[in-house]
């Protein structure tokens, strides 16, 4: 018997972040625009003021291509860990559950991320995709976590097989099952 009551998968957020200090929200033209051709602190801010947006709940969906091509080749370490939480709190697929097309892009990213030479950003990287539920993305993403295994680094390897246990959780045995011994 149908209760006519229809299932949402549950959020889940893994930070908080204070919102008191958004009087007016800005437009995505001026976000657009400001990640184009403003500062790095400028495009820092920004970005930031975007996840706050994104977490209360306001919708910037056409935005990713913008932080993919404008933010993502930056080699700043600050802007790198707020695309860490970015990726994080964007909505990863379509009204119908499909992937964003985006999102394909994202995971070359979040892949190269994956293989950096910066212990620090591979581990963030493998603790970024332990967040992520989505088969489709994880399935891209499989050889470059398990690589990882073999890194001389404890705090990689430690944060792969966290990140391998997520999978798990989430997909079963089906995609790690050929990476485990």
């Amino acid at each position: 018997m149908s209760s006519g009551v229809v299932e949402v998968e549950p959020r889940y957020c893994h930070f908080i972040l204070p919102t008191s200090d958004i009087v007016d929200p800005p437009q995505s033209s001026d976000i657009v625009d400001v990640f184009a051709k403003g500062t790095l602190e400028e495009k820092k801010e920004n970005l930031k003021m975007l996840i706050k947006m994104i977490t209360i709940d306001d919708n910037y969906p056409r935005l990713i291509m913008k932080v993919l091509t404008n933010l993502q080749q930056i080699q700043d370490n600050a802007i790198k860990k707020i695309l860490f939480l970015y990726w994080e709190v964007i909505e990863k697929t379509n009204p119908d559950g499909k992937l964003k097309e985006e999102l394909i892009l994202a995971c070359n990213a979040i892949r190269k991320d994956l293989l950096s030479s910066n212990e620090y950003v591979r581990g963030r990287t493998l603790r970024l995709c332990s967040k992520i539920p989505l088969k489709s993305i994880l399935e891209n993403l499989m050889e470059a976590i398990s690589q990882n295994l073999e890194h001389r680094h404890f705090y990689v390897r430690r944060n792969t097989i966290m990140c391998l246990h997520q999978i798990h959780h989430y997909t079963g045995m089906e995609l790690v099952e050929e990476y485990i011994d």
